[in-house]
């Protein structure tokens, strides 16, 4: 029984640890993703001050911007639950001794 609690504890361990790189690389590309709509705004404000788009454009930016930021702010609460999890996991383990 002892041996199986164990075993069960590496496993799960190991699945928050997956979990977490997972979510780490998708975060770096999130951001990147972020970095570049940013940017767009910025490009889409300068034309329609100088007045080659219309206001529809920053609209359309701001708003893409807005979704990129909100999937990155998901991704992290994703990260720091499993991050959570994971701790929960190797701290009830060691908890529960040998049976």
């Amino acid at each position: 029984m002892y041996r199986q609690t164990v075993l069960t504890a590496f496993q799960e361990v190991e699945d928050n640890l997956v979990v977490l790189q997972s979510l780490d690389d998708e975060l770096v590309i999130q951001r990147e993703s972020m970095a570049v709509s940013q940017k767009n705004l910025e490009i889409t404000l300068a034309q329609y001050k100088a007045g080659t788009v219309s206001y529809l454009n920053v609209t359309t930016a701001q708003i893409t911007l807005l979704t990129t930021e909100n999937t990155l702010l998901s991704l992290q609460n994703r990260q720091l639950a499993a991050a959570n999890q994971l701790l929960k996991n190797v701290g009830r383990r060691w908890d529960e001794g040998p049976q």
